[in-house]
């Protein structure tokens, strides 16, 4: 069974005459990782979509909408949020509400570390 994802990116590695190895060697990847991705036994990462990006030269964004990572509908609330938040979107919105509001109080407890602390009062 083919997917979007699938038959974009081996019309792009045909288009380049290059084989599932020319792109995992240009990515930094195994062999086995890329064709797993292409058989449907792996899913695609915006991590992986950024290196892809990288290798077929063409912006990240065009790989993630490929993926189905992002949408490219104007009236789509997460339009215009950046690659990694879209990813963190993606890992999370079929996980079960505890899962979520797990997720969401790690997220709030690392911005507050992140936080300069205030100055001292006088």
């Amino acid at each position: 069974m083919e997917d979007k994802f699938t038959t974009w990116l081996t019309a792009q590695l045909n288009d380049r005459g290059w084989k599932p190895n020319d792109l995992a060697k240009k990515i930094n990847a195994s062999s086995a990782t890329i064709y797993r991705i292409i058989n449907h036994q792996r899913g695609v990462s915006g991590e992986m979509c950024k290196r892809i990006a990288r290798a077929l030269n063409i912006s990240e964004s065009e790989v993630m909408f490929q993926a189905g990572i992002i949408s490219r509908d104007p009236k789509d609330p997460a339009r215009g949020l950046p690659p990694d938040v879209l990813e963190i979107i993606g890992l999370l919105e079929n996980q079960p509400n505890s899962v979520q509001a797990a997720a969401l109080a790690m997220v709030k407890a690392l911005l507050d570390l992140a936080q300069p602390d205030p100055p001292p009062a006088p």
